[in-house]
């Protein structure tokens, strides 16, 4: 690790010890981390790793990266299957006003038992962590998380939710204000959330997984292909595998 990267880390630990969301640990089970920069904000690029160590801009956001390889290799993984996106829609379509509720830090919301906290311990120069809260990159997680808004939101017909998105769907006015309501309540009651910049409410046509919804129907959502349409054309092996992990993003 960088000393650019010990001292963004330092500040990364001292704000999540003081959430309550990591703790010092003495477990044998220890992942690596590392840094990956996000776009920066001024260029609005997402520099390489190599090339961000080499600017020593400590201005670029981080995303920090755990490497769970040999933890994810031995674990006995639930099979929970994730929400079919074409059912969704069809409960979607047809009503004329929507709401969509971004969960913030979407894992991190879900308490660790003690028990399992030390499988999830983690390195750094000067100590070893592990997590209280659900950290990224654990093996399971998208299903554990997926079984947790089923048992919260199921009874629910006015509801969908795919991981950290949910969409509150209604016939009128009228009628979403109460639903909406509903919801909210139970997102209070289990301590759930929402980051309300990404939020959107009584919208006749919400984008939700990759598509437009309306009472109309579903359709593409044109931001999408027009990303890929700007694409640059892939011209070796690299840059072909960078464009199809670029549409399975979209």
């Amino acid at each position: 690790m960088s000393k650019m990267e010990q001292d963004a880390f330092e500040e990364f630990v001292k704000d999540n010890l003081q959430k309550g969301w990591i703790e010092v640990s003495n477990s044998p089970w220890i992942s690596n981390i590392f840094a990956i920069p996000k776009k920066d904000p001024v260029t609005g690029k997402m520099p390489k790793r190599a090339e961000w160590l080499r600017s020593g801009n400590q201005q670029i956001p981080l995303r920090w990266v755990f490497d769970y390889r040999y933890l994810n290799s031995v674990t006995v993984i639930a099979k929970i299957p994730l929400p079919l996106i074409e059912e969704l829609f069809d409960k979607m379509v047809g009503c004329v006003v929507y709401t969509l509720i971004d969960l913030a830090q979407e894992y991190h919301q879900m308490r660790v038992a003690k028990s399992s906290r030390p499988y999830t311990a983690f390195r750094t120069h000067k100590e070893t962590y592990q997590w209280c809260v659900a950290p990224m990159g654990v093996a399971g997680m998208p299903g554990t998380w997926s079984r947790l808004m089923h048992a919260l939101f199921d009874t629910f017909e006015f509801v969908v939710v795919y991981l950290d998105d949910i969409c509150v769907y209604s016939k009128s006015m009228e009628e979403h204000v109460e639903h909406l309501r509903a919801v909210c309540e139970v997102l209070r009651r289990e301590q759930l959330y929402a980051h309300l910049s990404k939020c959107a409410f009584g919208q006749s046509e919400v984008a939700f997984l990759g598509h437009m919804v309306s009472k109309e129907g579903v359709s593409v959502d044109p931001r999408k292909t027009e990303a890929i349409a700007k694409y640059p054309i892939p011209t070796n092996r690299k840059e072909l595998l960078s464009f199809l992990g670029f549409g399975r993003s979209c």
